[in-house]
């Protein structure tokens, strides 16, 4: 029986971009991967050296086209990859520098396929991970 390394958890970071619309509703900003076939959360990994807020801040920008900035740290979530590797991924509340662009598009397309403003309940909704799900019903707590 061979001896089982533990690989060290990947650690990355991401957002809940919020806007309000002139009727006081709530869209977030969620991407969809093709290679996963999933609606996700923005988030990536940590650069080396990298702190976790502004890892999210870049990881955002990168994936949604929106220049951020945090505002509010969320819960962060764990879970294990397929290949049995942990994942920490830390959120964060954030809000578009200026007003927010209407029509998103990523600068990353090798990751993201689409980028769209949800509202924010059928975005709880619309995530494939539970945990993702968990963030927004946070952020929704908070945006109210």
């Amino acid at each position: 029986m061979g001896d089982r390394v533990a690989k060290n958890p990947i650690v990355a970071a991401g957002g809940v971009v919020a806007k309000t619309l002139p009727d006081d509703s709530k869209e977030v900003i969620l991407v969809f991967r093709a290679g996963h076939n999933d609606w996700s959360l923005p988030k990536g990994k940590l650069d080396g050296g990298e702190s976790e807020v502004d890892c999210a801040v870049r990881e955002v920008t990168e994936e949604t086209g929106v220049e951020v900035e945090a505002t509010t740290r969320l819960n962060s979530v764990h879970y294990l990859l397929p290949n049995g590797t942990e994942k920490m991924v830390h959120f964060w509340l954030m809000n578009a520098k200026g007003s927010p662009p209407e029509r998103l598009e990523t600068n990353d397309p090798s990751e993201v396929s689409r980028v769209e403003w949800i509202p924010l309940d059928r975005a709880i909704n619309l995530v494939t991970y539970q945990s993702d799900r968990g963030v927004l019903k946070q952020a929704k707590e908070l945006l109210s």
